[in-house]
């Protein structure tokens, strides 16, 4: 379970579920403040050394309900936090739906090259000529006007 947040002071780090940088000056841990049991949501890794400062969530309570002007900024923060992470998950979906179209078009290409390739003794082409004012006729049975 998480207990603080964080504020990143120097350095860079990585979300790395989500592959995002946090440059100096940014929040972590604001989702692990709000999950039921203070589960955390990501895993964050320090990729240039940095310092961060730290809260407890004890404390980030007392102060969410003094000020009501953090209270309503965090609320603002952790809003944008989710509208990000579902505009990626959508494009991520609308990423994958397009490679699954190209997989199953491609797939379509494979079967119709693997027909043409083979030789033409083994196609049996049928092409049927009809003109205008044609009607199906039982066998045997001729144009009257021919």
């Amino acid at each position: 379970a998480a207990h603080e947040m964080l504020l990143t002071v120097t350095g860079k780090f990585l979300v790395k579920e989500i592959s995002v940088e946090l440059p100096p000056g940014q929040l972590m841990g604001e989702f692990g403040f709000l999950t039921p049991d203070n589960r955390r949501t990501a895993t964050i890794e320090c990729i240039e050394d940095g310092h961060v400062l730290t809260i407890a969530y004890e404390k980030l309570l007392e102060i969410y309900f003094q000020n009501p002007q953090f209270g309503y900024y965090f609320l603002v923060l952790t809003s944008q936090r989710l509208l990000e992470n579902i505009s990626r998950l959508e494009g991520i979906v609308a990423r994958n739906q397009i490679a699954q179209q190209q997989a199953a078009v491609y797939r379509v290409r494979r079967v119709l090259d693997l027909y043409l390739c083979l030789p033409f003794s083994h196609l049996v082409l049928r092409i049927t000529v009809r003109r205008p004012g044609w009607a199906s006729r039982p066998a045997g049975m001729r144009d009257r006007g021919s």
